[in-house]
């Protein structure tokens, strides 16, 4: 009987085995939550009754033989805790933790003219491509934000401040500075003859502000990358 008792209590165990190895490897603790409180409560009532006879016939060794039918009986209450039975909420927050750039398939011209298009027709902030995402570019050694912004007529592209310049000590000194699009402005340079290209500026920070130094003029920037900007669904509280 105690031996009986052993091969009912391995059965679970037997059967989830295969279904395990072909989805990977093992058997989780979630796999046994199909037996449910019904099952859980079968399986406790056969581990008592095991124990209770093997204490009976005074075989304390084949005690072992009842351990399958308690360790399945205890199994569905630790499903929950199992790594695969992950929340829809905690994936989409683990998502949003990667979140990580990817390269589009458009050019820097077309995204700025997309914003500017979508800036004039009123359509509301929170459906403009830069309120649904952030943009970035590669530039000088690295993959570097972007933030548009307009003033009086079109749309400015420009990257975080960075450090420009090649030499430390022959009289050109290192400076603070970013590189800047610009689209449908009033500058006078702004036009370029090619339909994806965009006029590019390098912006230096000097004493006398923000000031343009030198120009890779009209060019495709056609490796932009962006990733999901995730805003807050309610204003920020003290809580």
């Amino acid at each position: 009987m105690l031996w009986l008792i052993g091969i009912v209590g391995l059965l679970p165990l037997v059967f989830m085995l295969p279904a395990g190895f072909a989805d990977g490897g093992g058997f989780a603790l979630a796999d046994f939550s199909y037996l449910g409180v019904a099952g859980a409560a079968a399986y406790a009532v056969i581990f008592v009754f095991g124990a209770a006879l093997a204490i009976y016939l005074a075989q304390p060794g084949k005690l072992v033989l009842t351990l399958p039918a308690l360790l399945v009986s205890l199994m569905p209450a630790f499903a929950n805790l199992s790594p695969t039975s992950v929340s829809a909420d905690v994936v989409a927050r683990l998502e949003r933790i990667e979140n990580p750039w990817r390269p589009i398939d458009m050019n820097l011209r077309t995204v700025m003219q997309t914003i500017d298009g979508q800036m004039r027709e009123r359509v509301p902030v929170t459906e403009w491509e830069n309120a649904r995402w952030e943009y970035a570019i590669r530039r000088n050694g690295d993959l570097r934000p972007l933030t548009f912004s307009t003033w009086n007529g079109g749309i400015r592209a420009v990257t975080t401040p960075y450090l420009r310049g090649d030499y430390a000590r022959s009289g050109q000194n290192f400076v603070m500075g970013r590189s800047m699009w610009i689209f449908g402005t009033p500058e006078p340079d702004d036009v370029c003859p090619g339909a994806d290209e965009v006029r590019h500026h390098y912006m230096s920070n000097e004493s006398r502000g923000e000031t343009l130094r030198s120009s890779n003029g009209c060019r495709v920037e056609s490796t932009v990358y962006r990733r999901a900007r995730h805003i807050a669904d309610g204003p920020v509280t003290d809580e």
